[in-house]
């Protein structure tokens, strides 16, 4: 079996999605526990590296947005449904 990052998980159907927890900073504004996004792949090799990728950009958003949180900036600009 192969072994999978934490953040990918894989559906009943065999669809890979990325998921994600919410900082705890961050889930009062965002008003989300998780963040979740199919990688539409049944490959788990297609799927480690789709959510290499998405890993990396979710992390880079996350910290951006606790940073403006911490500096009182307003974070909607950020909250595209493409950044994620």
């Amino acid at each position: 079996m192969i072994r999978l990052p934490s953040y990918l998980h894989q559906h009943p159907s065999g669809i890979y999605y990325f998921r994600i927890a919410i900082p705890q900073a961050l889930k009062a504004v965002l008003k989300q526990r998780e963040w979740k996004k199919s990688l539409r792949t049944r490959d788990p090799e297609q799927a480690k590296r789709s959510a290499r990728v998405l890993a990396l950009q979710v992390d880079y958003l996350l910290r951006k947005l606790e940073g403006d949180c911490m500096a009182k900036k307003p974070i909607g600009f950020y909250l595209v449904s493409t950044d994620v």
